[in-house]
């Protein structure tokens, strides 16, 4: 997904520097167990559904906003999982940008939708032991 005009503004005025950012990130179960993971187009790694929390967003709606957009599901929200940062969850970018991210995971349950990867962010879906 591009740019939000929120984070534009902001790099705008700090460039490459190194920005803290809250995100939220959802984690969602089969009936097995596995996790429902997506397979991130910049990086090529495995990633829990999840973006930047926008300004006026709770981290529960950023969460299900950014799990429906990366793969079709709708997503209620149960728990808090944990709430996670530290040198794991710094990302240098390609354009320069660096990234040192706060991550607060729900667990969640699927309410609708059917799954498919966004194909701009997210290439693949795969649920994971």
């Amino acid at each position: 997904m591009a740019m939000s005009d929120y984070m534009r503004r902001i790099r705008e005025k700090v460039g490459h520097d190194l920005l803290l950012l809250p995100s939220a990130a959802m984690a969602v179960f089969d009936e097995e167990g596995r996790v429902l993971v997506g397979l991130h187009a910049d990086h090529n790694i495995w990633i829990l559904p999840g973006g930047l929390i926008e300004p006026g967003e709770s981290p529960a709606d950023a969460a299900t906003r950014e799990t429906w957009e990366e793969t079709g599901l709708i997503v209620e929200p149960l728990a808090v999982i944990g709430v996670y940062g530290g040198p794991d969850l710094f990302v240098d970018y390609a354009n320069g940008d660096r990234a040192a991210y706060i991550g607060i995971v729900f667990r969640g349950r699927i309410a609708g939708g059917e799954p498919r990867p966004d194909g701009a962010e997210i290439l693949e879906l795969q649920y994971f032991s």
